[in-house]
């Protein structure tokens, strides 16, 4: 995902989205940003992650500015697709992944407070356990 942070200053790329890996401190930028990378791998096998979905990325598409033309054009390529593709048809496939991995960190950047909070209660969970583990191996110590 190219979702990296080169500096602190928080970048807002338009009115509605900023880069979220100023949300955080610098030392917890590359623990987000795997968390992050975690997410997106999970939506793009349509998985949930922090209460995001594939289906809500769609309708985020479906909803959003997009033109219609790249929905016309991917679904006008996948129709007239040969099961032995030539080449111009898999730069056409490539590109509009890459149109659409760009709208999914979009997408990933207007939901921050939920990728945010997912993220907290992630810490939270690895904090909690081991403190857990702290404490039993002290038990199991004393014996």
């Amino acid at each position: 995902m190219a979702i990296r942070a080169t500096t602190k200053k928080p970048q807002h790329k338009d009115n509605n989205t900023m880069n979220i890996l100023h949300l955080v401190s610098e030392d917890e930028e590359s623990s987000f940003n795997s968390f992050i990378d975690h997410g997106v791998s999970r939506i793009k096998t349509n998985r949930e992650f922090c209460g995001l979905s594939l289906s809500d990325f769609v309708q985020f598409i479906l909803d959003g500015d997009i033109s219609g033309k790249t929905i016309d054009g991917l679904i006008r390529t996948i129709l007239t697709m040969q099961f032995e593709p030539d080449i111009t048809q898999i730069v056409t496939l490539e590109t509009y992944k890459e149109n659409f991995s760009e709208l999914l960190e979009r997408y990933i950047e207007k939901n921050h407070q939920k990728v945010l909070k997912g993220y907290r209660e992630h810490i939270q969970s690895i904090r909690t356990e081991a403190a857990i583990e702290t404490y039993e191996h002290q038990k199991l110590s004393n014996f």
